[in-house]
């Protein structure tokens, strides 16, 4: 049986699930393979779900036919290390070396983030030292992005900064720096964790980690994807930081038609910003920063004539709504007052409410 599965970042996967159904005394048992288990908990991890680790052990050592694998107690690892919960990390590792399994990587940069997030970094920089000798720079970036992922879910400011700065300066080669998906994963924790998402502190370092951040091949869809996360989490000034970073990949995606997912990115944020009723100063404050930030991209001068279009046809907006709108973007839209299919349908309907009003009154 194929299953789509739509995880945090937005990605589509998918996966093969193997059901054997059994009946028994006419009752159907369903019997599911160790593989489609991990595939299971590998997308409530992706999806930031709300599930119990010690119920999925229950639920597995009721399954006689199902023995958990290296991966299996590699993703109960992981669970537990978000949620900061070290003596039960330290008791999957145990029931881990019991059955004969190894300390992976993967194992060892759980603890390194459940040490992080409790701020025992002495000993998150041992483990990573460990590491690194053992598996090679490689090791060292992943340890690094751990660690500023969980620094950033706990909030942690000064400690991100550290880690940022020393994963920037101990670069030997290509191996050494951080994956983008760790640093996009880590602005999406910081805003996250931010007063709404507008904390001064947290945009001027989300801006160091752009400017830090390695375009590898396909960075440009993990950043429209990125955008499109923010966006619908109501983090629009997060997601217009992220969107002036495409002026950094241009030369990388001559061939990707850069203009369409810029012009569906705008409409879509214009579209959020009116139906979630943002405030009129805040929406211009956006429009006007986009503007500046792509003034050199003729295709983002319309982004006034988005916002106030959207504005126009919102249906749930009052009239009074429309008007302030309207006497705001007007300027920027038509200066010379010369749109008039912009100005008379609107001024007209207004003209006919007020008079309805009156009358009836």
């Amino acid at each position: 049986m194929y299953c789509l599965l739509m995880t945090s970042g937005g990605q589509v996967w998918k996966r093969k699930w193997r059901i054997r159904i059994f009946l028994l005394n006419g009752i159907a048992e369903i019997f599911v393979s160790i593989t489609a288990l991990n595939e299971r908990l590998s997308v409530l991890l992706e999806n930031d779900s709300q599930w119990s680790v010690i119920q999925e052990l229950k639920d597995i050592k009721k399954r006689k036919l199902v023995e958990p694998s290296q991966y299996t107690y590699e993703l109960l690892l992981e669970k537990l290390a978000r949620e900061g919960d070290l003596d039960n990390c330290k008791e999957i590792i145990r029931l881990l070396l019991q059955r004969g399994f190894v300390l992976s990587k993967e194992c060892i940069n759980s603890l390194i983030y459940c040490y992080t997030f409790r701020g025992q970094h002495n000993k998150a920089d041992t483990l990573v030292k460990k590491s690194t000798e053992k598996y090679g720079p490689i090791a060292f970036a992943e340890a690094q992005g751990v660690c500023l992922r969980a620094s950033a879910a706990k909030g942690d400011i000064s400690q991100l900064c550290e880690v940022l700065r020393r994963a920037t300066t101990n670069i030997e080669d290509d191996q050494s720096y951080i994956s983008s998906d760790d640093m996009l994963e880590t602005i999406w924790l910081l805003t996250e964790n931010s007063h709404n998402g507008h904390d001064i502190k947290s945009m001027n370092l989300i801006e160091q980690i752009l400017d830090q951040m390695r375009h590898e091949k396909g960075f440009f869809r993990k950043l429209i994807r990125e955008v499109e996360r923010h966006i619908s989490h109501q983090h629009y000034l997060t997601a217009v930081t992220l969107l002036e970073d495409t002026n950094k990949v241009a030369e990388y995606i001559k061939n990707q038609r850069p203009s369409v997912y810029m012009q569906q990115m705008l409409g879509q944020l214009c579209r959020q910003l009116i139906r979630n009723k943002v405030d009129v100063t805040k929406v211009s404050d956006i429009a006007n920063r986009i503007n500046a930030i792509f003034r050199s991209r003729p295709e983002i001068y319309r982004i006034h004539d988005d916002i106030l279009y959207a504005a126009l046809m919102e249906k749930n907006y009052s009239q009074e709504q429309r008007m302030e709108f309207f006497f705001l973007f007007i300027d920027a839209v038509d200066k010379e007052r010369q749109r008039e299919h912009l100005i008379l349908p609107l001024l007209t309907r207004s003209y006919f409410c007020i008079t309805m009003n009156y009358l009836l009154v």
